[in-house]
């Protein structure tokens, strides 16, 4: 396996939308918070990725598998393999802490038939290397508290739980 993480263009919006929007239905499952509201309609999801595509501090990432051994699994300016999923990451900073720069996984999604085989590890590896070349202290991701997938594969992969975010509905 040799995979590439390709930074998302304006051509790519589509595929992002229709990725999303698995990544979306999936989370279904966890909260009825996660239920998907008319908003989710391809216009409007390829519209807030416009958006991140002019952002500074966002980048989403095509996951794609190479056939050729000869192909580096950084990034690449081929739009060639196959699309097996997407990150999306965002820079930040906490000003007043020791460890203020970090990098947050937003979205990490691998298709179904793909899990389970290395890809998401993979994308771990690249957006750790990612985050040193940009100066960070930290990685940080978020995700639903009734997801044990989820809990396990952040921890095999060396993430720390530190803290869990709380929702109140305001109905």
């Amino acid at each position: 396996m040799t995979l590439q993480l390709q930074k998302a263009d304006e051509s790519d919006l589509e595929t992002l939308a229709e990725l999303w929007r698995a990544l979306a239905t999936d989370m279904v499952q966890y909260s009825d918070l996660n239920e998907l509201s008319d908003g989710a309609a391809s216009e409007a999801v390829e519209e807030e990725f416009r958006n991140q595509l002019e952002s500074e501090d966002v980048t989403n990432y095509l996951l794609r598998e190479s056939n050729s051994e000869s192909e580096s699994e950084s990034e690449s300016e081929s739009k060639s393999g196959t699309t097996v999923g997407f990150v999306t990451l965002r820079k930040g900073t906490h000003p007043s802490r020791e460890y203020s720069e970090y990098l947050r996984i937003v979205n990490l999604f691998v298709k179904e038939g793909y899990r389970s085989e290395g890809y998401g590890s993979a994308v771990i590896d690249r957006v750790e290397e990612m985050g040193r070349e940009k100066g960070c202290d930290l990685l940080k991701v978020s995700f639903e508290i009734e997801n044990s997938g989820a809990r396990r594969f952040y921890a095999e992969n060396g993430f720390e739980e530190k803290q869990i975010d709380s929702v109140y509905r305001l109905e």
